[in-house]
């Protein structure tokens, strides 16, 4: 004899509203990720950040940044790392990217910081320091393979 399983009231409310966020059981999966140079900031001024190795399928590609910085106390040494999500092919790094703060849109620099490319590219970055800050020069970032 088969049992019928009967959901709360509650429970169906709480299904229905995950399946029209988009909210799924699988997390977003990580395609590669950036490591930049280290930095040492030796004025007040800040640094750029422009070189950095991306990894993907085991590979590991050499690509410049133009448009990100750090800013903090003087004398430290900076590490900035990040995540890439959606990309299916290697070539799809390439290109302009518009910024997103994680944190309060009011500061002009963060801790964290999401980069999005209209091939649906996502760089997700983040600074180990947290005397120190992560911004972008404008709304836009650049990237592309250095030239060998």
């Amino acid at each position: 004899m088969m049992k019928k399983s009967v959901l709360n009231p509650l429970s169906w409310v709480l299904v229905v509203l995950l399946m029209g966020s988009g909210v799924s059981g699988a997390s977003k999966k990580i395609d590669g990720e950036i490591e930049f140079l280290p930095v040492d900031l030796l004025d007040d001024g800040g640094a750029k950040l422009s070189k950095g190795l991306l990894t993907y399928n085991g590979l590991v590609y050499e690509v410049d940044f133009n448009g990100l910085g750090v800013g903090g106390n003087l004398d430290k040494q900076v590490k900035v790392s990040g995540e890439v999500y959606g990309l299916a092919r290697v070539e799809d790094v390439e290109g302009v990217y518009v910024t997103e703060l994680e944190q309060d849109k009011s500061k002009a620099s963060k801790k964290t910081l999401w980069l999005d490319n209209p091939r649906g590219v996502r760089i997700y970055l983040k600074i180990n320091n947290p005397e120190l800050s992560l911004a972008s020069g404008s709304n836009r970032v650049t990237v592309q393979f250095s030239p060998r």
